[in-house]
């Protein structure tokens, strides 16, 4: 950062990580509350790619083989981190969720359970964690619905939130949807459209059961019109992971006796074929609800 007058300059680029038939990459803050994990995935692959971001730059992958194989073609849903950086979703839109507990501390996935989904009707395609990670809200264009995480058996908590009412903004032919979502920094999770529109849907409280989270169509107007455009977000506010083995970074006086625990993975690799399948999410709990 020293160069161009203390504007730094760039030293590598177009380095690659990966190549391949690419799924939704995500990123989660390591637990020294200073690096970075990021995840890579190959489409219909049981392995998971992680790299390490650290001051010194980018380290890795160790490779983690984690889960039965793909047995159809893996169809994309949107990968991600929980809020908190505990839970990791594999989102197979063709035939299962894929839930894995995370370790921010060495980086590896464990506790895998698969939750098929129900044969009869389209699975979601996006995924969001309400703020406090109790939820886990699951959308298509005509749809949002949710898990209650903190159920022992939570696929039986599965309800819809709300169906499309058929909004247009500003008007006709302009129809807003539910495609990407993204939770904000003010705790809403907001909604891109899969076709032109000026507005977002909104979820205003996702941290409250059912109806209470208040889904709002066209609830964010926007200054023009917008089109699959909410991009995948990280939480920056995540700190350090308070008492864990990598705790000893942040606020630390040298000489105090404490020094980084850090971890750089290497040209590693784990295979682990254990998992957990649940019970089929239930029938879908839409037909023949009403609208809001």
């Amino acid at each position: 950062m020293k160069a161009n007058n203390g504007h730094g300059k760039v030293l590598e680029k177009n380095v690659l990580l990966m190549e391949g038939d690419l799924m939704w990459p995500s990123a989660v803050k390591h637990g020294n509350g200073r690096d970075w994990w990021i995840m890579g995935l190959q489409e219909s692959d049981t392995k998971h790619y992680l790299f390490l971001l650290s001051k010194d730059g980018i380290s890795g992958p160790s490779v983690q083989d984690i889960g039965p194989p793909f047995d159809t073609i893996e169809y994309a849903g949107k990968s991600l981190f929980s809020e908190d950086g505990s839970l990791y979703l594999r989102h197979d839109t063709n035939k299962a969720l894929r839930l894995y507990d995370f370790d921010r501390c060495t980086g590896q996935l464990s506790n895998l359970r698969i939750i098929p989904h129900n044969p009869d009707e389209y699975p979601s395609w996006n995924a969001a964690f309400s703020p406090d990670d109790r939820f886990l809200y699951l959308n298509r264009p005509g749809w949002v619905r949710t898990f209650d995480l903190a159920e022992m058996d939570f696929q039986t908590t599965y309800d819809t939130l709300a169906t499309w009412e058929l909004n247009f903004c500003p008007s006709y032919p302009f129809p807003s949807s539910y495609l990407f979502c993204q939770l904000g920094p003010d705790g809403k999770i907001y909604y891109s459209n899969a076709s032109s529109t000026r507005c977002l849907n909104v979820v205003n409280k996702p941290a409250f059961p059912g109806q209470a989270a208040d889904c709002e169509e066209a609830g964010f107007e926007l200054p023009g019109f917008n089109y699959l455009t909410l991009n995948q977000f990280p939480n920056y506010r995540l700190g350090e992971w308070d008492n864990s083995p990598c705790d000893t970074i942040n606020f630390q006086k040298p000489g105090d006796g404490f020094f980084a625990n850090e971890y750089s993975p290497g040209q590693s690799s784990q295979v682990d074929r254990s998992y957990t399948l649940l019970p089929p999410i239930p029938g879908s709990p839409c037909k023949g609800c009403t609208e809001r």
